[in-house]
């Protein structure tokens, strides 16, 4: 598929509300595709995990780390990323120069 779609599909598909920039409003059943592009893409889609990361705000993006896939699963999004995607979202996170969680 077309980078542009796969990123159209993830948006659509996240599991918080882009449109609330102010609250981090969960989306429940949603973000599969969103764990696809963090944990099992092999780093393939790093640049459209860049491209999410740029449109959320960030209380939306500490809720994007902190997600877990399905009820049986404890761990975080964040844990599961592969190498330059944990790398994406760590540097996500940085506020006026520092980490912030």
């Amino acid at each position: 598929l077309q980078r542009e779609i796969i990123l159209a599909i993830a948006i659509i598909d996240l599991p918080i509300d882009l449109g609330a920039k102010e609250d981090v409003i969960l989306r429940n059943g949603f973000g599969a595709s969103w764990w696809f592009l963090l944990c099992e893409s092999n780093d393939d889609y790093v640049d459209i995990v860049k491209e999410i990361l740029a449109l959320c705000s960030h209380p939306q993006k500490m809720a994007l780390c902190l997600t877990v896939a399905g009820s049986s699963n404890e761990e975080t999004a964040v844990a599961c990323a592969t190498p330059l995607c944990k790398a994406a979202l760590r540097e996500g996170l940085r506020f006026l120069g520092r980490f912030e969680f």
